[in-house]
Parts: C-alpha cells; sequence; structure tokens
C-alpha cells in the first residue's frame, strides 16, 4: 500500500460453504466486521508452522517451515520473501 505497509487479512474457522459465503463478501469489498475474519496493517509478516507448506511467488512453488515478508516503501512494487 501507498503508507508502506502490508494490509493482512485473516479468517478462521468456516467450513467450505462458509468460504464460498466468504467469497462473495469479499466480491462486494465485505471483510471486516464478520465474525472470524481479522485484519492488520503491518510493515512486513513472518509465517511459520510446525509443518512444511507450500509457498507459490511468481510461478514459483517453495516448500517451506518459515517465511517473512517485508515492505520496502517508496521503491518498486515487488513482493519478496526471505525463507529458511
Amino acid at each position: 500500500s501507498a503508507d508502506g505497509k502490508f494490509a493482512i487479512n485473516l479468517t478462521e474457522g468456516r467450513s467450505r460453504i462458509g468460504m464460498i459465503r466468504l467469497l462473495f463478501q469479499l466480491g462486494k469489498g465485505r471483510f471486516l466486521g464478520i465474525e472470524g475474519n481479522h485484519h492488520w496493517s503491518l510493515p512486513g509478516v513472518e509465517i511459520s508452522s510446525s509443518k512444511p507448506f507450500f509457498l507459490e511467488l511468481d510461478g514459483e512453488v517453495l516448500l517451506v517451515e518459515k517465511v517473512s515478508f517485508s515492505m520496502h516503501p517508496e521503491q518498486i512494487n515487488l513482493c519478496t520473501a526471505v525463507t529458511e
């Protein structure tokens, strides 16, 4: 975003039908204020798991247990990940 922060949205506790309903809500621009949805605005984020998970960036797929994303304001818009 223009302020150099990620808009991070998380939803939890959804069934498959609940996820489909959420997609319709997202299509209408609605996310905040719905139970189970959370939002943060942060300059970076680190995601880790006890089990490896797939990360896809620009068509490349990596199997990772931890990834960090950071924003570099006033530079080109590019998403990079640091994996361990």
